[in-house]
């Protein structure tokens, strides 16, 4: 969002001696390179939370074994389902979960550039999916339209979003 670019591990190496308390980081970025290095950095010294749902596959076969995203909250058990498969050797059943994330993601991002971010898209994913009203996203946030909300919803039964990220 910032567009300030540089290394995480770069980072975390310079800083450790300026901030006693320093324990990790939550990595957003798409560098599988740079996030796997700061799980490295100093013997394994430092906590990477990683913070891009949809990849989140290709960095639990590196290490990189927690997560703070958003589509945890209406996606979690696929994402349950996607490290047990990983535990258990199946990697068929679990690129099938990141590959349904992946399509909810793809979605979401469709509608969220048209409200300025994805918590535009977020919001009303997880109403759909709980029922529940959580209101409107702050400023500069849009709400999506009535009309957009119901295109939301089909591209996401078009999917089978609403059967595949139950439990189970």
């Amino acid at each position: 969002m910032t567009g300030v670019d540089f290394s995480m591990e770069e980072f975390l190496l310079a800083a450790k001696d300026c901030i006693p308390t320093l324990v990790g980081v939550k990595y957003s970025g798409r560098d599988i390179y740079d996030a796997t290095q700061c799980v490295l950095a100093e013997g394994g010294r430092f906590h990477v939370l990683y913070g891009s749902d949809e990849i989140s596959l290709a960095t639990l076969v590196l290490g990189i074994t927690d997560y703070v995203g958003s589509t945890y909250n209406f996606m979690g058990h696929a994402y349950h389902r996607m490290r047990a498969a990983v535990k258990e050797g199946r990697l068929k059943d679990a690129q099938c979960e990141i590959y349904r994330s992946q399509s909810t993601v793809k979605i979401m991002f469709k509608y969220g550039a048209l409200v300025y971010n994805n918590i535009g898209a977020l919001k009303p994913i997880m109403e759909l999916k709980s029922g529940l009203n959580l209101g409107a996203p702050r400023l500069p946030t849009k709400a999506i339209s009535s009309e957009e909300r119901q295109q939301l919803k089909q591209e996401l039964q078009g999917i089978g979003f609403f059967e595949w990220s139950k439990s189970g």
